[in-house]
């Protein structure tokens, strides 16, 4: 069986809202709810007051949502509708076992649950390059395929419960710490009175090349535009979460680890930093 009828999306931050607009062009978005009403959506989409009032109108309902107590707060406020949707997929990055928590309770009141976190900035959803790691049973991945299907480039597939978050992690790390390098090597260069232009053009052309150099990294430090992206805050977020699971197997004391978890930290005094893309976190190296 695959689903064709109508999405809902909860949470239009900057992920939720390209998400919508993809699947508006598809014309399989029934509407959108964020706790925190946003007055630009008005006039372009059915803007929900309440999750019941999105529910009513939609058989699938997408989780677009920034941490652990924003997602579990909206699954317990529709396993306690009267009227549920066939499938919750949650595309937030969370804690794999508030996610298993999360689909336990979903799962006894009948309705199916679903992870599924993106791979990928907001510039990948407009380009259709939007990644995604679906976890659960091949059943519930052939349901939603023809959904996904509009509005990413690939769906990969990981078993067991928690299991896609835990890539998703893991894929975060990887990508954090190689950029942490990136930018530890280029303020080395600057002191070294070495070209910035220069410094990005050799390691864009050799084999420490990658995707984040030639996009995230050359549109920030080159560009000097911080503006939209992966937030600061967010990552921080994340971060949080990957120490906690790698505190679980006894690996989150590792040098590299702990050097990365650290160069993303900020002072309390910061706060304007963290609505800002991640590599802004370059202008406290001189500290």
């Amino acid at each position: 069986m695959i689903y064709t009828g109508k999405v809902g999306v909860v949470g239009v931050g900057t992920m939720g809202y390209a998400i919508a607009e993809k699947l508006a062009e598809e014309k399989m978005l029934s509407a959108v709810y964020d706790k925190n009403y946003k007055k630009e959506l008005s006039g372009q989409y059915f803007q929900c007051k309440t999750i019941q009032q999105l529910v009513r109108k939609s058989g699938v309902v997408l989780l677009i949502l920034p941490d652990d107590y924003a997602v579990t707060g909206v699954v317990n406020e529709i396993c306690e509708l009267k009227l549920k949707p066939q499938v919750i997929v949650n595309m937030s990055t969370i804690s794999p076992q508030v996610s298993e928590e999360n689909e336990q309770r979903v799962v006894s009141v009948g309705v199916e649950y679903i992870e599924c976190p993106m791979i990928g900035g907001v510039r990948s959803i407009y380009d259709r390059k939007l990644k995604v790691i679906v976890g659960g049973s091949k059943e519930k991945v052939n349901f939603i395929e023809a959904l996904l299907g509009k509005i990413c480039e690939k769906i990969i597939f990981s078993t067991g419960r928690g299991g896609a978050l835990r890539l998703k992690l893991l894929h975060n790390l990887v990508t954090v710490s190689n950029s942490a390098v990136f930018m530890s090597a280029l303020k080395a260069a600057e002191k070294l009175n070495v070209n910035k232009k220069d410094f990005f053009e050799v390691v864009q052309s050799g084999t420490a090349s990658s995707y984040v150099a030639h996009k995230t990294l050359n549109r920030t430090l080159l560009e000097d535009d911080f503006a939209e992206g992966f937030k600061l805050g967010l990552l921080q977020k994340d971060l949080k979460l990957i120490m906690e699971l790698l505190g679980n197997i006894d690996m989150h004391k590792l040098p590299l680890f702990k050097a990365t978890n650290k160069f993303y930290q900020t002072e309390k005094c910061e706060v304007d930093l963290l609505e800002m893309d991640y590599p802004i976190i370059y202008s406290k190296l001189e500290n």
